[in-house]
């Protein structure tokens, strides 16, 4: 499940916890293209209190760093021509990633031919917190 925290108030978050309780969600992904508000903390928080389920965080940017969260992915665009977008925002988050408690996923977006469509690589977390993670195709 993505909740984008702009999308949503403290009512909704809480909504959307217990349904994803009661549907077996595995993950619930937060994170915005765009995040213009000021409630990314506020949304994470809210869910943790309703469920159990680990909260990964999906962001748009580095502005998008919570340690609320259970981990965050680390998405690097793979086919890019746009080196910033391929390894320089995760050289500016590093940093603030080493000092948090967030499990680092590395994910890879690629271009699919040459059409705005992007992929993004599946992966499976057996267990989130023992960073046992399998990127693939």
């Amino acid at each position: 499940m993505l909740v984008d925290p702009d999308k949503v108030n403290n009512s909704s978050c809480e909504t959307l916890a217990a349904e994803a309780q009661l549907a077996g969600v595995d993950f619930i992904f937060v994170g915005s293209s765009l995040l213009t508000g000021n409630n990314l903390d506020d949304c994470i928080q809210i869910i943790k209190q309703h469920c159990g389920i680990p909260v990964v965080l999906f962001p748009g940017s580095i502005m998008q760093i919570s340690h609320h969260a259970d981990a965050i992915l680390l998405l690097s665009l793979i086919s890019g021509r746009n080196a910033e977008m391929l390894i320089g925002k995760q050289v500016i988050a590093a940093p603030l990633l080493k000092e948090s408690n967030l499990e680092i996923i590395s994910s890879g977006i690629r271009h699919h031919y040459n059409t705005t469509a992007l992929y993004l690589f599946a992966f499976k977390c057996s267990d989130l917190g023992t960073g046992n993670i399998t990127i693939g195709a």
